[in-house]
């Protein structure tokens, strides 16, 4: 049981990267984040207002540009409910003391989800931790690699500095001086975005598998209960207690994290319809983006 609580411990460090740990607030390190992060997303949208006429182009910002509104609900959510999801973690941590299991097959039942979250917090840690640093170098390691592609206009050659992000940039960028200063600026999004995302997605999965892990215990519990009327009253009074305490957990978990959610679930299916138009483009074009 003493390891099974690691997985508050993960969140706890997700969550405070951003300052959002209801337990130990930091307002002004989550104003930093926030007010940066959403500063550059807006420069996202800016961006697919000038280039609304280019269809690839809008394809390709509208595909990022959905990723990044979801992970700015995911923040903004974590940041108006967090009083009432740190008192759902409260009352979540004491059910890691082993004298509220009053037998073996409870506290397996329990430990059986509480595997299932760690497992999942390890692995979106794991993946987000490694394609969002690989997603932002992929241009500045190619244009190390290959050098920075030009293109001819005339009699005049332009050099293409790419960035990582489709973010509107108010200035020129001539000189390789300037590309890696815009470049740097935009290193911290890798920092906001994805711990904003791995904080939101861990922390909700935690918190489910819980309340399951807790319901999976009533169910045994109910199963034991003393049959005998005259000694199953305290039985059946403890177990209807802990069914409304579950209750009220899931009632606040749900309403921390319904927008994020429905976000997620509007996003997805867009996505989905951008990236099957990607798919069709290339089977019907592919002269224009190579042999398959």
């Amino acid at each position: 049981m003493d390891r099974a609580i690691d997985v508050i411990y993960w969140n706890k460090k997700l969550m405070s990267a951003l300052g959002l740990w209801p337990h130990q607030r930091n307002n002004l390190w989550f104003a930093i984040n926030f007010v940066y992060f959403t500063f550059l997303a807006v420069l996202g949208y800016v961006d697919l207002f000038l280039f609304i006429d280019d269809l690839e182009h809008v394809v390709m910002n509208v595909t990022e540009n959905l990723a990044y509104s979801q992970v700015f609900v995911r923040i903004g959510m974590l940041w108006k409910y967090n009083d009432q999801l740190g008192s759902v973690i409260s009352d979540m941590t004491k059910d890691f003391d082993e004298r509220r299991y009053e037998s073996r097959e409870e506290k397996q039942a329990f430990l059986i989800y509480n595997a299932r979250s760690k497992i999942f917090v390890k692995l979106l840690s794991a993946f987000v931790g490694v394609t969002a640093p690989l997603y932002f170098f992929t241009p500045l390691l190619a244009s190390l690699s290959k050098g920075q592609p030009r293109v001819e206009t005339g009699n005049v050659t332009e050099i293409l500095y790419q960035l990582p992000y489709h973010f509107h940039v108010f200035y020129t960028i001539e000189n390789t001086r300037t590309y890696f200063l815009t470049y740097f600026f935009e290193m911290p999004f890798v920092y906001t975005a994805g711990f904003g995302q791995t904080a939101a997605d861990c922390l909700m999965v935690t918190l489910v598998f819980h309340i399951c892990g807790q319901m999976s215990v009533l169910a045994v519990q109910i199963n034991n209960i003393n049959v005998d009327p005259c000694n199953c009253k305290k039985d059946i009074r403890k177990v209807i207690e802990a069914h409304v305490r579950l209750l009220r957990m899931s009632k606040k978990v749900a309403k921390a994290f319904n927008a994020t959610l429905l976000a997620h679930l509007l996003g997805a299916m867009t996505l989905i319809c951008v990236l099957g138009y990607q798919i069709l483009t290339v089977i019907i074009f592919p002269r224009l983006y190579g042999n398959l």
